[in-house]
């Protein structure tokens, strides 16, 4: 049995695996700091593990652990988040280690999740694959020649640092496309759609949903955000020349805003990356799964790591 554990932006899910990619049971909850007064992430994560175990009386090997932001998997530790403005470095073993001697593995939560996509998904298929997860924020995991990138400091991939526009202000892919830009224009316009998207948590799908609806302010703003998102990959796929680009995070539910993404990418591609992109679209392991597979997939591979320097 391995436990993973998926730390995002906005929430944290705690799940048990029998298998790769098999949850047996999982739990979901918030992360964010505004929920809890006075509770810091570490102490949320802590709660969040104590209360689990106590439900679940289930013994496991492992402990996979996916985090948003930079990581030192080497040292077990997460370094920073700007998502959850981490006041200092944590390190894993000072939380899990104290109650349970057994091995933790952690890593960036979309290096995860593409490590899960590359080890139970299309990266089976193909060994130059891009995953891209359209959450609270953005980032991409990239494999080439079956290989995650991960540049000098265990930074790389992350797309929602893009500068794509300049008027004396540098504005991010992330500040317009994240389910974060997407709350902050919800809110910023709240009383010029026909409905409060109060009711529906200022989330992404809300914007959507107006647009269903005939809202020329939210078609408006999701042409935008296809148009950024349209950008960002487009110069990805043109630098790494994947065979495949695949999609995590709550947007990756907008399966109709993704096609038209692609349509407007193959409109525009270069004939040799147009020829070698063979799959464009949602993880096959699940928009909303794939964060946690992934966390468990570290424990499952260090724990297959750790057993083969022992033969």
């Amino acid at each position: 049995m391995i436990l993973g554990i998926d730390v995002g932006a906005t929430k944290i899910a705690i799940g048990l695996f029998d298998a790769p990619g098999h949850i047996v049971t999982m739990e979901t909850l918030t992360s964010r700091k505004t929920e809890e007064k006075n509770s810091s992430i570490e102490s949320i994560l802590e709660k969040a593990y104590i209360n689990f175990n106590k439900k679940h009386q289930y013994k496991y090997d492992a402990i996979g652990i996916g985090v948003v932001g930079h990581t030192d998997p080497a040292r077990g530790t997460w370094l920073n988040s700007s998502n959850l403005f981490l006041k200092q470095s944590i390190n894993m073993h000072d939380i899990f280690h104290s109650r349970s001697e057994i091995p933790i593995f952690l890593d960036n939560d979309v290096n995860a999740a593409t490590m899960a996509e590359q080890a139970l998904g299309k990266g089976k298929s193909f060994r130059h694959f891009i995953y891209i997860n359209l959450g609270s924020g953005i980032a991409a995991g990239i494999v080439n020649d079956g290989i995650l990138i991960r540049g000098g400091s265990n930074y790389a991939g992350e797309l929602g640092y893009n500068i794509l526009a300049y008027d004396g202000k540098a504005k991010s892919l992330e500040s317009e496309v994240s389910g974060i830009g997407i709350r902050t224009f919800l809110m910023n316009n709240r009383n010029k759609f026909s409905e409060d998207p109060a009711k529906f948590n200022y989330s992404a799908s809300a914007l959507f949903k107006f647009a269903e609806a005939g809202d020329n302010l939210a078609i408006r703003q999701i042409e935008k955000i296809r148009t950024l998102l349209f950008l960002a990959v487009h110069n990805l796929i043109t630098i790494f020349n994947p065979e495949a680009v695949v999609f995590g995070g709550s947007l990756a539910h907008e399966t109709a805003f993704l096609q038209s993404v692609k349509e407007q990418l193959y409109d525009h591609l270069a004939p040799i990356p147009l020829q070698t992109l063979k799959f464009w679209g949602p993880s096959e392991l699940g928009v909303s799964t794939v964060g946690i597979i992934g966390a468990a997939q570290l424990a499952f591979d260090g724990i297959g790591a750790s057993k083969e320097k022992t033969l």
